[in-house]
């Protein structure tokens, strides 16, 4: 049982480092770092113009830390602190509001 256990482990972690690379990945390439940085300014974001590169950053040494195991519990922490800021930063009651969630 503590094989597949490793396993199963093994591969959540490659999947969810490839997860959050992908993402920062595309925040540098896909959209331009300059589109998110107009995003967070438009979400209320302070100084989106430093926020932008650096949460793309982030995500993808937080992905590739991950993948290769390295630091990970200190990565996890750093990227529930991160999606915990994107929550509520994008929970909103106006309506109007990208990729709302109501609660």
């Amino acid at each position: 049982m503590t094989v597949l256990r490793d396993i199963v482990l093994l591969i959540s972690r490659i999947l969810l480092g490839v997860i959050l690379a992908a993402h920062g990945i595309q925040k540098w390439t896909d959209f331009g770092v300059g589109a998110v940085a107009d995003q967070f300014a438009g979400l209320g974001v302070p100084a989106p113009d430093i926020s932008a590169p650096v949460v793309a950053t982030a995500e993808i040494l937080g992905g590739v830390a991950v993948i290769l195991g390295v630091l990970t519990r200190l990565v996890g922490v750093l990227v529930v602190l991160l999606l915990a800021g994107a929550c509520l930063l994008y929970t909103s009651p106006e309506p109007t509001r990208p990729l709302y969630i109501s609660y």
